[in-house]
């Protein structure tokens, strides 16, 4: 229930924002717009709000005009809610009596997801951020309950594989796999309201991307050589800076095949029949790189072709580092670097590395493990795994997301299927789509719409 004293200060009208206005976002019914007019004097605005008679997030109000401005993203379909305007003025807080609303429907279109697992200890706070990679290909967002609260379908994107939330919280960047580099590809950003803010085309980009804190973007993209008389399709990493020059910072061909700093895999290690191609016809890279995160001034490039994962230089490009293939700088307890399988999406934080495997399709059973590095004697010892029951197997894309509280969530992505689990193992949480539901690499945040902390989960 609100507090009190929150209550006493939403009565005094003197002090609450005038001209109130609560709507729906035309784009997305369960988006909420609040606006109303700013005193002249007020330094910051924002909106308490939360399922009926409660405040548990907050959104930050944007100035436009002579109004504060703000999205509402938390509530699923045809809930209530109640809400309070608050803005500082001379340092105080002014606030709006209580505002009860009521969210719209949900598209038809959207996938059907199922709770068949929701034990205590489960996440509770926060959302997921994910998309539907088909039918329709969209970003959803999605909360503890299973429950969408947030969509929107790119007209343009076939496979939708990765979105991210801005570093202002306000925005959300999405991009189509583009696996077959079958077409010059875009990465959009839309508003929380609905609102296409702009596309920003990338070319032969593919699978993953990151949005920086300085406004500058990065992704993985298709690069390709002739080898013998032959196209073959490795991978390069672009950045794009705030201004919209782009360079390729980093390419797999110096760092992977061609031997470069670090080595790789030089026979191109998981490369299947039909990954070379001609000028024309569509392949899937010899490379595959998959996975792509930043952190600490450092590029995390994640090859499958390779069974690699690469540290690059934020500002060099040079490789720092390469964990996995026969070439890799981390060995186990039997002297072999050789430790990922069909990997996709992973985690770094302090010494421990966090991998989802696919596995090979003969296993069909993918899994994740953890590692702990030791950067100084460069070895790698693994220390947990978790493979769910029944067996899933994921062909493509998969994510792992280890939680503050020591719980890890398991993606298992074009499966349909995500796993919340214990340090032990315990099944606390699982979400299925239905059948032929396909959804993309997940992120999870504690609040959409107030300033985000864009550091990697």
């Amino acid at each position: 229930m609100w507090p009190p004293l929150l209550m006493i200060l939403a009565g005094c009208q003197a002090q609450a924002p005038a001209g109130l206005s609560i709507g729906q976002s035309p784009t997305i019914p369960t988006v909420t717009l609040v606006s109303w007019d700013a005193d002249p004097n007020a330094t910051s605005g924002s909106v308490e709000f939360g399922p009926a008679g409660q405040h548990r997030w907050t959104s930050v109000a944007r100035l436009d005009g002579n109004r504060f401005k703000a999205t509402l993203v938390g509530l699923p379909a045809d809930t209530a809610g109640t809400l309070v305007a608050v803005e500082t003025v001379s340092g105080r807080r002014h606030a709006s009596p209580p505002q009860d609303y009521l969210t719209g429907s949900l598209s038809s279109d959207l996938p059907t997801l199922t709770l068949t697992q929701n034990k205590d200890g489960h996440w509770s706070d926060g959302f997921l951020l994910t998309t539907s990679i088909i039918n329709p290909a969209a970003t959803i967002i999605l909360n503890p309950d299973g429950q969408i609260v947030w969509w929107y379908a790119d007209a343009m994107a076939s496979n939708i594989g990765r979105a991210r939330l801005a570093a202002d919280g306000q925005s959300i960047w999405m991009m189509d796999i583009n696996a077959f580099n079958l077409a010059e590809n875009s990465i959009l950003r839309v508003d929380l309201d609905g609102t296409e803010l702009e596309r920003v085309p990338s070319g032969a980009s593919h699978h993953d991307f990151v949005a920086r804190d300085d406004g500058s973007l990065a992704w993985l993209a298709h690069a390709s050589r002739t080898v013998d008389g032959q196209v073959d399709l490795g991978d390069d990493l672009v950045v794009r800076d705030p201004v919209g020059d782009t360079q390729t910072l980093w390419s797999v061909w110096t760092a992977g095949r061609d031997g470069g700093d670090s080595g790789g895999n030089s026979s191109g290690s998981g490369r299947a029949p039909g990954d070379v191609a001609d000028d024309t016809a569509p392949a899937i890279s010899w490379t595959h790189c998959n996975a792509l995160r930043w952190q600490d001034g450092t590029f995390l490039v994640g090859s499958l072709g390779l069974a690699a994962i690469f540290a690059v230089d934020g500002d060099s490009g040079d490789t720092l580092w390469t964990f996995g293939s026969p070439q890799g700088d981390f060995v186990d307890a039997q002297g072999d670097s050789d430790l990922l399988d069909q990997k996709h999406q992973f985690q770094l934080f302090d010494d421990h590395l966090l991998v989802f495997e696919n596995g090979p399709i003969a296993q069909a059973s993918s899994h994740l493990i953890e590692f702990q590095l030791d950067f100084d004697q460069g070895t790698a010892d693994q220390v947990w795994s978790y493979s769910p029951d029944p067996t899933v197997y994921t062909f493509s894309l998969g994510n792992p997301i280890r939680l503050d509280d020591g719980t890890t969530i398991a993606n298992f992505a074009t499966a349909g299927q995500i796993d919340q689990v214990s340090a032990s193992g315990d099944l606390l949480w699982r979400l299925s789509a239905s059948l032929g539901g396909a959804l993309g690499y997940a992120e999870w945040f504690s609040e959409i719409g107030a300033q985000a902390d864009t550091g990697e989960w």
